[in-house]
């Protein structure tokens, strides 16, 4: 029964770890999820220290610690998880000189609340291994086996519960782990401790269900259009990847970077549309309405490759919920296929719920009936749905009717439902906040329509249909398909005269941003045909430097397809706040770059980048001055002496693109080199040397570098952690049972490199494989448990070499690396040959590449733990914690490494960690 209890408990504790790190990302932002790694490792580590110094008392005590440890768990699961909502955690007050120490206590109270679940759990797993030492390899087999069912238990349940109310998943295998343990020979002992355990279970799942205080924080998106006067939430999803809601209200518009002289150029303004969030950052606007005026196009910055080319065969990396698909059609594409990356959001766009929502809020796209041959076109040479389990064709499955209460495919696409009603009801209102601004619903202005945009009333509804006045558009559309453009583009039957990536897309998956890499636009350069365009946008509301780095790595993808001189190729296209920039096949004509300047001009947008351009002849309508980190003051505030308007973003441009310079400001201070498939962080620009300057004026700095800035404070603060936990031991030396300082030295350094060298792998792994299926939770949970659960076959098959411990480890090291070496080899060529397979032939694929590795990853760890027996035992709690504190060190490492040196040198790291550990390996022989 031993073994079942430690399966339960590190079910439960690694189930309660991934979970906190998806609270949050919906809480809060998902950057401050390694935090959470640190707390529960802190709690593990300090719990190995504990039972290092007193663990002659815990053992004495060990039947009624087997009991008592899991049923507090119970209640220090929930307490903890309740007391986090209590905290008044800001994370954009980090960011403010002033006020970020009282956000550092915030994050101290973080700690407090959750270090107590994992220190129980840390000290019941050590107090484990110290009590059956001959069995060790088995207890680390229960181990880890039992983390790797809760991490895909978890995962898996996350698309059934609502994601506050997850915690109620891990009481039962808390409470069963109690009640396996019940101390007391006597059946009416028994019987009261197990009522207690049953008491303490209803109690936690009481204040879960209850008094959880989680909310989203008032500073995302989703809690100003949660506040709105008379919003609703028409649907939501739960997923492993988010979640979901489907919100309308009055402030919901599509949102298109228009000219400021929209009202001049005779545009309308952007339709009403339903806001899809994730996680409360909002995701993609959905068409409110089946016909809407698309007078707003003409005044787009997205039209210009429409209108230069006039492209017969579209691709849309992204269709922003239907709207780009229309526009597309709208401006004369012929064919037109569409790609999403994120599976609820393809799921919604595939189903509509006619009796759900009022009359015409059917949520569906503008697909027309496919002349006969014409969607083998798209259709048979594209990716596979992924996940669906319809038997129909994508055309027909988005446009036949659905039931009112949708159930998309499981885990992959979530659970599509409207909350709270039953089937054919409208969803009730949704309550503001308390302590939230309440936003005023202002009388709606009439809409005037033409006859031809009315809703109709069949189902499948032709492209003419959406035409603003009488010349309605002849092109045809494909259903949108899951999957990647890289893919979709490269397997389709014809060249592409357009693909154009939406704005959102890039931020719609973690996967996502493998396009932007090199390797990602020389790919799609390949799959358009000889006068084609890739349309690549890039937000510079926050930082202009994103849109240099972007062009850094356009310009390299065109080197990588085979274009000499990639300046003649690129047009870049600016707003107040976006920039686009064009690449083509062939140089651009002096007659496309006359137009380009013509189309902006007109609109008042910019042009800081086209071949042949002089900079003392271009107008600025946009003035985007120079951002400066290496003074207090910024150039932003300097101004210009002549009152002119600048874009500091054309001279950087015109420096690079022309003069191939790099010795601007921009280029010195932040790390603008292309993003490639081995480093393949493109919001993550800054500079080791330069985080002082940063951290100077860390005001300027927008939110997708902080992600950055936390791996670092995590590092730090997890390297004094991993040190005390070295040097505490040492000051009472009786308690490492008299072990010379060789020895704790060298074992010592053999846990940090198992540490370090487990966790490596793992990362790259689980990087690597988010590449090849397209889908960041699906690679997280098939790496995370196909190696946790081979790691604890791995460990039950060491025990065959206690007797002889150093040849076990030796071996198993060896064979690690040598796999590990032949994966960092072929790997990316594996990956990307396999890269169009069928879902399920790539999730074996995955297993078959993690497991093996995670077989023999799990033989050194147990195998040296079983070589401390006898006077020695109080090493094995002591190497428990400083594994587990060198876990903490190894996510915020790797990912810094990986930033700087790119994955290859993480892997080739932990090549050199493996080969470090079988030289360090302890045998039995020496410990007597």
């Amino acid at each position: 029964m031993r073994y079942l209890g430690i399966f339960l408990v590190c079910l439960a504790s690694i189930a309660f770890e991934i979970f906190l790190v998806r609270h949050f990302a919906i809480t809060n932002w998902s950057e401050y999820g390694y935090w959470v790694i640190s707390m529960a490792m802190a709690g593990y580590s300090v719990s190995g220290v504990v039972l290092c110094l007193f663990g002659k008392a815990f053992e004495r005590r060990q039947g009624a610690l087997f009991y008592a440890l899991p049923t507090a768990m119970l209640l220090l699961c929930a307490l903890g998880y309740a007391a986090l909502g209590l905290i008044p955690f800001n994370p954009l007050e980090l960011q403010n000189e002033v006020l970020f120490a009282g956000q550092l206590v915030n994050i101290g109270k973080y700690y407090l609340a959750l270090f107590p679940f994992f220190f129980a759990s840390g000290l019941y797993v050590g107090l484990s291994f110290l009590a059956r030492q001959e069995d060790i390899p088995k207890i680390y087999m229960a181990d880890l086996v039992g983390a790797g069912l809760g991490a895909a238990a978890l995962l898996a349940c996350l698309a059934l519960v609502p994601p506050f109310l997850a915690p109620l998943l891990l009481l039962p295998p808390l409470l069963l782990a109690a009640l396996t343990s019940l101390p007391g020979g006597k059946p009416a002992a028994k019987a009261g401790f197990g009522a207690l355990a049953l008491a303490a279970c209803a109690l936690a799942a009481f204040v879960v269900a209850r008094h959880n205080n989680a909310a989203f924080s008032q500073y995302k998106p989703v809690s100003v259009a949660m506040n709105v006067e008379d919003n609703r939430v028409v649907a939501e999803v739960k997923s492993p990847r988010g979640y979901y809601m489907l919100l309308e209200n009055y402030i919901e518009r599509h949102d298109p970077d228009l000219s400021n002289n929209y009202e001049l150029l005779g545009a309308g303004g952007p339709p009403p549309a339903l806001g899809l969030y994730r996680d409360g950052e909002r995701l993609a606007a959905l068409p409110r309405e089946l016909a809407y005026d698309t007078g707003y196009i003409k005044a787009s910055l997205d039209c210009l490759p429409y209108l230069l080319r006039k492209p017969e065969r579209v691709l849309l990396a992204g269709g922003r919920g239907g709207f780009r698909l229309r526009e597309a059609l709208e401006l004369g594409a012929r064919k037109v296929d569409t790609v999403e990356s994120d599976p609820v959001l393809h799921a919604l766009l595939l189903t509509h719920e006619p009796s759900a929502p009022p009359k015409g809020w059917s949520v569906r796209l503008p697909l027309s009936d496919m002349p006969p041959g014409e969607e083998g076109d798209a259709g048979g040479a594209l990716l596979p749905e992924q996940g669906g389990d319809n038997a129909s064709t994508p055309a027909e499955a988005a446009v036949q009717p659905a039931p009112a209460h949708h159930e998309a495919n499981g885990t992959a696409h979530g659970s599509v439902k409207a909350p709270g009603r039953a089937p054919g009801k409208a969803p009730a209102k949704q309550a503001p906040q308390k302590g939230a601004p309440q936003a005023k619903k202002p009388a709606a202005p009439a809409a005037k329509l033409h006859p031809a945009q009315r809703p109709a009333q069949h189902p499948a509804v032709p492209a003419a249909a959406f035409a603003a006045g009488h010349d309605a558009p002849t092109g045809h559309a494909s259903a949108p398909r899951l999957g990647s453009p890289r893919v979709l583009a490269g397997r389709a039957a014809k060249p592409y005269s357009l693909i154009d990536i939406s704005p959102e897309f890039l931020d719609q998956g973690q996967a996502n941003k493998y396009v932007l890499t090199a390797e990602g636009i020389a790919r799609l350069m390949r799959a358009l045909d000889a006068d084609g365009l890739l349309s690549l946008p890039m937000g510079i509301g926050e930082l202009p430097v994103y849109a240099l780095k972007a062009a850094t790595t356009v310009r390299a993808g065109l080197l990588l397809a085979g274009i000499q001189d990639p300046s003649r190729n690129i047009i870049v296209l600016r707003s107040a706040f976006t920039v686009r920039i064009l690449a083509s096949r062939k140089p651009f004509s002096a007659a496309d770059i006359t137009a380009a300047r013509a189309f902006a001009a007109e609109r008042s947008f910019d042009t800081p980048y086209f071949p042949g351009i002089d900079t003392q002849k271009v107008e600025v309508f946009n003035d985007l001055p120079p951002v400066s980190f290496e003074s207090v003051t910024s150039d932003t505030l300097a101004g210009d002496e002549s009152g002119a308007a600048r874009d500091a973003l054309m001279d950087d441009l015109v420096a690079y693109l022309r003069d191939n310079r790099t010795d601007s400001s921009a280029f010195r201070f932040f790390n603008l080199a292309p993003s490639t498939q081995d480093r393949p962080f493109f919001h993550e620009i800054l500079r080791l040397e330069r985080i002082p300057e940063v951290l100077a004026r860390i005001d300027l700095l927008p939110r997708q570098e902080i992600g950055y800035l936390v791996n670092i404070a995590v590092l730090g603060q997890a390297a004094a952690f991993a040190l005390v936990v070295f040097l505490l031991p040492l000051a009472k030396r009786r308690g490492l049972g008299g072990i010379s300082t060789g020895r704790i030295l060298s074992g010592f350094g053999y846990f940090v490199c198992l540490g370090l060298g487990f966790l490596f792998i793992e990362i790259v792994l689980i990087e690597r494989l988010t590449f090849f299926l397209n889908d960041p939770a699906q690679a997280f949970a098939l790496v995370l448990s196909a190696m946790l659960i081979a790691s604890g076959l791995g460990s039950a098959f060491s025990s065959r070499f206690v007797p002889r411990p150093r040849a076990g480890i030796r071996l198993a090291c060896g064979c690690a690396a040598t796999l590990a070496a032949a994966l960092g080899l072929l790997l990316p060529r594996l990956l990307d040959l396999a890269l169009a397979w069928p879902d399920p032939a790539k999730a074996a694929l995955a297993i078959a590449i993690a497991a093996p590795l995670g077989f023999f990853m799990g033989m050194p760890f147990p195998l040296a733990l079983s070589t401390y027996r006898g006077a020695t035992s109080p090493f094995i709690p002591w190497a428990w914690s400083v594994n587990g504190a060198l876990s903490v060190v190894a996510t915020p490492l790797a990912n810094i490494l990986a930033v700087s040196f790119g994955y290859t040198t993480v892997f080739a790291a932990s090549l050199g960690l493996y080969a470090l550990a079988a030289l360090l390996a302890p045998d039995r022989a020496a410990q007597q």
